[in-house]
């Protein structure tokens, strides 16, 4: 019983970007013209492990923690903001959002580390960074309901490719809804790459974590994720000034740091005329990608202005043709200057309380945050918010227990 209850949160943690669910049903988004993540009600095979991993964290710490008082204060705010223009949708985001506290629940009753939570955060991405790499070499993603991959094949409208000489070339998806969550995923998973080869607690983090310094690079470019490249150079050059602040220089970090740059710099080299092609003003998938995100963030603001306090309930964006790439739009039409002030308290409360590394990691969070919406509208990117948020608020003040 207690060496299944140890490895419980690892199989958890293991899950996580695996996206394979059952799906109860589908609600039409008529005036879509694809279907939105907005109208899926579904159960992930993660939350079995999350809700498990929790029960039996009880056999380890029986007591209860509750949240400050700014936080109840926001979270409350929050909830005030769904129930007041409640929605179907909104219990589905409500169940995502509640199992991701189990798990928080389960890391706090199990006294993880930083160190052991970026260890396994990092294993999850190994499948996930091979794979991605696979999947542009062979410009196919092979469909698997047990893994929740879905087929993508470039030549099928729908599907994210880069437009280069009038080819379609697939971008990296990993096993993930999205290259642009993929490429946030594995920023994130190179920087916790960094801090493993600091601070593993064990023999194998710190090896995995220099392997993956050299893995994550290539995945990373390979998902042509613009929002995830600004998050991984807030991260790198954060890496580099902690390298060079400290006297000496810290060489021990230094390696790494360097074998990554030259895997980004031969990536690169190998795939520029598409990073250029993915840059330019005169590609017809980018004049598309670009307008249609400039009319998401323009044409929301008069239905915006009809309830402007209590917004239009969860899931409400999904049914606009083109949702708005920026969650502070989408939670202010959805949840209104309510549910907007409440996302705010607790931003602020989170960088109070947290150190250094927590903020600079905040930090790296903003561009997704403002140019796309996968932190708010998917599982993928809700469960990436919550724990890397649980990774800012842990600050490695109590013990290891293992």
């Amino acid at each position: 019983m207690e060496s299944l209850r140890k490895w419980l949160l690892p199989l958890a943690i293991l899950s996580l970007p695996w996206q394979t669910r059952y799906i109860f049903f589908v609600s039409a988004t008529p005036d879509a013209g694809y279907q939105t993540e907005w109208g899926v009600y579904a159960f992930y095979a993660s939350w079995i492990l999350i809700i498990v991993a929790w029960l039996f964290s009880f056999l380890h710490d029986r007591t209860f923690v509750g949240p400050k008082k700014w936080h109840l204060f926001a979270i409350g705010l929050f909830l005030v903001s769904i129930l007041v223009n409640f929605t179907l949708y909104s219990v589905q985001f409500v169940a995502q959002v509640f199992v991701l506290l189990l798990l928080g629940d389960a890391l706090r009753r199990e006294q993880w580390s930083r160190s052991r939570l970026a260890a396994w955060f990092v294993a999850s991405l190994l499948p996930h960074a091979l794979l991605a790499v696979w999947q542009f070499d062979s410009q196919t993603v092979f469909a698997s309901k047990w893994l929740g991959i879905s087929h993508q094949d470039p030549a099928n409208a729908g599907v994210s490719v880069i437009a280069h000489e009038g080819e379609r070339i697939l971008r990296g998806y990993g096993g993930f809804p999205h290259p642009n969550i993929a490429g946030i995923w594995f920023a994130l998973g190179l920087a916790a790459s960094f801090w493993l080869i600091r601070n593993a607690e064990t023999k194998w983090a710190g090896l995995l974590g220099w392997f993956m310094c050299v893995i994550l690079p290539f995945a990373l470019v390979l998902t042509f994720s613009r929002s995830a490249f600004l998050a991984a150079f807030i991260l790198l050059g954060a890496t580099c000034f902690m390298i060079f602040a400290r006297r000496p220089v810290d060489v021990f970090l230094l390696r790494p740091f360097i074998w990554s740059l030259i895997c980004f710099l031969t990536i690169t080299v190998l795939v520029w005329p598409l990073l250029l092609s993915r840059g330019s003003i005169e590609n017809h998938l980018e004049i598309k990608s670009v307008s249609e995100r400039a009319s998401s963030w323009t044409g929301i603001w008069p239905s915006i202005g009809e309830h402007p306090f209590i917004g239009h309930g969860i899931g409400s964006s999904g049914i606009q043709a083109q949702p708005p790439h920026a969650v502070p739009l989408i939670i202010l039409f959805e949840t209104g200057l309510l549910g907007l002030l409440s996302v705010g308290i607790l931003f602020v409360a989170i960088w109070k309380y947290t150190d250094l590394l927590g903020r600079v990691l905040l930090a790296s969070l903003v561009p997704p945050f403002l140019l796309d919406h996968y932190f708010y509208s998917l599982w993928a990117g809700i469960s990436l918010l919550i724990l890397a948020i649980y990774f800012i608020c842990m600050l490695d003040k109590i013990p290891d227990s293992r």
